[in-house]
C-alpha cells in the first residue's frame, strides 16, 4: 500500500536525519511518490513523525504490556522476558535508540517531546504488575534500605538499550561483523538476566 510505503521511507528518513533535517521531498522520492501524495495521506511533515512515533511506541507497549501486567507471571520470568523482548524490538529497530537521543538533544523543547510520545499512561512500567513484585520482593528481602524497583529497571534498561545504542562503535572496538555482533547480543540475554536476578536475591 502507498501509505505503508510511505511511512516505511519515513522512518528511514527520519531515522538518519531525525526530524528538523527530514525533507518531504526526500520521503517522497523514497517512497516513489509525489510529494502531494505524501500530503495527501499525513498533510504535513509533523503529522507523519506524529503518526510514526506513536505507532513505534505503541507496538514496544503491545509488546511488553501483556505480561508485565500478567499476574500468574514470576517475577523471574517477567525479568527475562522483559529483556528478552526488548532486545528482539530493538534488533527490528536498530536506528530507535540513536534517534530519540537525537531527537531529546535537538529539540528545543524535550519535554514536549517526552510528554506526546511518552506520556505517563495507566499502562506504564512503573504503574505495573511487574513493579509491585519488584517492590514486594524488596521489601520481603529486605534489600529495600538498598534498592528499589527504580534502580533495578534503570539496571536492566541500561543493559538491554546500550548495546543497540552504542552498537557501531562496540563492533568496531570488539572487530565483530553485525552478524556475530547480533549473536552477542542474544547469547548476553542470559547474563543480563541473571545479574539482574542476583540482584534481587532471585538466584
Amino acid at each position: 500500500m502507498t501509505e505503508e510505503r510511505i511511512k516505511r521511507s519515513a522512518r528511514n528518513v527520519f531515522s538518519r536525519k531525525g526530524f528538523a533535517g527530514a525533507r518531504i521531498s526526500e520521503i517522497a522520492n523514497s517512497a516513489g511518490v509525489k510529494n502531494a501524495m505524501v500530503h495527501y495521506y499525513f498533510r504535513s511533515k509533523q503529522s507523519l513523525f506524529d503518526t510514526i512515533m506513536k505507532e513505534t511506541v505503541m507496538k514496544l507497549r503491545s509488546i511488553i504490556n501483556p505480561f508485565i501486567n500478567d499476574e500468574q507471571t514470576s517475577l523471574e520470568e517477567k525479568i527475562d522476558l522483559t529483556i528478552e523482548k526488548i532486545h528482539i524490538f530493538l534488533l527490528d529497530n536498530q536506528d530507535l535508540p540513536m534517534f530519540i537521543l537525537n531527537e531529546l538533544q535537538t529539540n528545543t523543547n524535550p519535554e514536549n517531546f517526552i510528554s506526546l510520545y511518552f506520556n505517563p499512561m495507566e499502562d506504564n512500567i512503573s504503574n505495573s504488575i511487574f513493579f509491585k513484585q519488584m517492590e514486594t520482593h524488596i521489601k520481603e528481602q529486605k534489600l529495600d534500605n538498598v534498592i528499589s524497583a527504580n534502580h533495578v529497571f534503570i539496571n536492566l534498561f541500561a543493559m538491554s538499550v546500550f548495546p543497540h545504542l552504542s552498537s557501531k562503535l562496540l563492533m568496531n572496538l570488539l572487530e565483530l561483523d553485525e552478524q556475530e555482533y547480533h549473536l552477542l547480543i542474544m547469547e548476553g540475554q542470559k547474563l543480563e538476566s541473571l545479574w539482574i536476578k542476583k540482584i534481587l536475591n532471585l538466584e
